[in-house]
């Protein structure tokens, strides 16, 4: 069994100019 989980986080402020950060995580799990 193969598993493909992909997840995307943003973050960000309301500072002046804004703060953002983008983050990918992609997990791959194998069942043997």
């Amino acid at each position: 069994q193969f598993r493909n989980l992909q997840m995307q986080v943003k973050a960000s402020d309301s500072g002046h100019p804004p703060l953002s950060s983008n983050a990918s995580l992609s997990v791959f799990l194998l069942d043997q």
